[in-house]
């Protein structure tokens, strides 16, 4: 009877957190261990008629992608139900999940990228953007202030070149989402 092993090893931070995962097979064609940046692992349980998952992700790993990955996992279980049990009308079940769900991500895609657009188009949004941020993080409603935002703070937090002072820096972009693409 032929043997064959799947191995993973983690490396983990002080608080537990995976910051790298290498995974390795004795069916795999290199030799060496590769890199991943998530793990979706489920285990079924005969005696307690019960699934145990193990997930697992990097710290780095962007959002859309695990987004993708996630919905690349339902997609990889609606054919596994077809192909084990075939059951059609599961499969198909499963698989408009999956379509919704890319609906949901491209959605997220196209209001992040008018947010985006307009960020990039306009110096001044931008500016006023930041200055909106730190009203909120003062608890300051900044609808309710918008003479003391364009008078009083504007000059305050703005150089005369109109760049923010070094103290206060605007949030960082998170990455541009991507479109996943899920195979039926």
């Amino acid at each position: 009877m032929k043997k064959s092993s799947i191995n993973f090893s983690i490396d983990l931070d002080s608080n537990n957190v995976p910051e790298r995962i290498l995974w390795d097979a004795t069916d795999k064609p290199d030799d060496t261990p590769s890199e991943t940046k998530s793990i979706s692992v489920s285990l079924w349980d005969d005696r307690q008629k019960n699934t145990m998952r193990i997930d697992l992700w990097t710290k780095d790993m962007p959002v859309d992608e695990m987004k993708r990955f996630y919905i690349e996992c339902v997609g990889g279980i609606a054919q596994s139900v077809l192909s084990a049990t075939g059951d059609e009308q599961m499969a198909n079940e499963i698989n408009a999940l999956c379509d919704r769900l890319v609906e949901l991500v491209k959605q997220e895609r196209n209001n992040f990228s008018r947010i985006e657009n307009c960020l990039r188009g306009q110096k001044g949004l931008i500016q006023t953007f930041v200055i909106w941020l730190f009203l909120v993080d003062l608890g300051i409603k900044p609808n309710s202030y918008e003479q003391t935002l364009q008078k009083a703070l504007l000059p305050a937090l703005f150089g005369s070149a109109g760049q923010l002072h070094s103290w206060r820096k605007p949030p960082p972009y998170p990455e541009r989402l991507r479109m996943p693409r899920v195979i039926p």
